[in-house]
């Protein structure tokens, strides 16, 4: 599964890669799916860095995923790869500025479910993308209504 989705963020992209890469800060909360999240280690992100996330994912199933950053460039460009749950796949966050403009935050997803999962692909397509678009949606709405999110 692929996925390439995007939105119109009215910050500056350093502001909106401060968030992306410190996504444990805002991830947790009421109304979020997210459970848990933990990063490792503490501190700045970078190549290496990893996320322990806990998502509930149904009636009395939580499910536990795991990211590695694999490419950063602040301000422009965030990268992991991810696993769990059945799944494994990547997720890159790419930033850029028209100017004078907008962040224009691009996600691009790769999903691969393993082994008798797989059969499930179309379903968790169709189920996975307004699920994306919203966490975007989400995102812009946390920036913009706090533009120096704490």
């Amino acid at each position: 599964m692929d996925f390439d989705l995007s939105v119109r963020i009215d910050a500056d992209p350093e502001l909106v890669y401060a968030v992306l890469a410190d996504v444990q800060r805002y991830a947790t909360g009421p109304g979020s799916p997210v459970l848990a999240m933990d990063k490792a280690p503490p501190g700045p992100t970078r190549v290496g860095t990893r996320w322990r996330e806990v998502v509930h994912v149904g009636p009395l199933l939580n499910m536990t995923m795991w990211s590695q950053v694999t490419e950063c460039a602040a301000g422009r460009r965030l990268q992991m790869d991810f696993h769990g749950g059945g799944m494994r796949g990547w997720l890159r966050y790419t930033l850029a500025t028209p100017c004078p403009g907008p962040t224009m935050l691009r996600q691009e997803e790769h999903l691969e479910l393993q082994g008798p999962l797989r059969i499930f692909d179309a379903l968790v397509a169709r189920l996975l993308e307004p699920r994306l678009t919203a966490r975007l949606d989400h995102i812009r709405s946390l920036i913009e209504a706090n533009p120096r999110p704490s």
